[in-house]
């Protein structure tokens, strides 16, 4: 089953909610079945309720419709149901079965393609080499080529960078970092996002940023380090010597 997707995350939910990546795997016939890895997760621990309710069956549906119509039906018959909520290139809504278990129906907010498989394979696959908090330091091939790029075509000097895949739910922090006085420069399937200025704070407070956006936002690797990353501001900065 090939890798066709893959979300990091760090402080999700809560600020001890461990770090994780979600992988998606394609089952053929329009299915796909997707996996949670946590990082230094007490096994000899019983899971919160965090936790459990993360380790969930998704039912796909194809129309914003055919959501709907199941969130009514499940409000009809007295089952607690989440409103619509949009992650990434999914909508889901949540809820219940009579053993407490957690069930979602998702449908697409757009078609998977081969940029998603090509960059969530390179994204997922420099996850863990990024998640040391706040001093992680990534991009990988993106990160080089980009420089490589920028040395060809005699561009300014990037002190910072971010990599983000070209991809429409990418578009807020896209605006958000050229707003905040970032250049876009494509690379490949990613587009860099880049400064030479010694450092930037993006603020996500009124863009209307999703959660799993926000904190994918440095999946794809950057130039420089992290100072902070919270659920409302990414402060980059240069590398400092060491």
């Amino acid at each position: 089953m090939p890798l066709v997707h893959a979300i990091t995350a760090t402080g999700w939910v809560t600020e001890d909610y461990p770090d994780f990546v979600h992988f998606f795997f394609d089952m053929g016939r329009g299915n796909r079945i997707a996996f949670f890895y946590y990082f230094d997760l007490p096994t000899e621990a019983p899971p919160s309720d965090l936790m459990h309710r993360s380790r969930h069956l998704a039912f796909h549906v194809d129309t914003e419709q055919e959501l709907l119509a199941w969130r009514a039906r499940l409000k009809a018959h007295g089952v607690r149901v989440t409103t619509p909520l949009a992650h990434e290139l999914i909508e889901s809504i949540y809820f219940d079965d009579p053993n407490g278990i957690q069930l979602e129906i998702t449908r697409p907010l757009r078609e998977m393609s081969g940029i998603d498989a090509r960059g969530r394979r390179t994204d997922a696959a420099g996850a863990h080499r990024r998640r040391g908090l706040p001093a992680a330091v990534g991009g990988g091939d993106v990160a080089a080529q980009g420089r490589a790029d920028q040395e060809e075509l005699g561009g300014g000097f990037v002190t910072v960078a971010l990599y983000v895949l070209d991809v429409p739910e990418f578009e807020p922090v896209v605006e958000l970092a050229e707003v905040s006085g970032m250049t876009s420069n494509r690379r490949g399937d990613y587009l860099e996002l880049s400064t030479s200025a010694p450092e930037v704070v993006l603020r996500r407070d009124g863009t209307g940023i999703g959660t799993a956006v926000w904190h994918a936002a440095v999946t794809g690797g950057l130039d420089g380090r992290i100072v902070s990353f919270t659920a409302e501001t990414i402060h980059l900065a240069e590398e400092t010597a060491s």
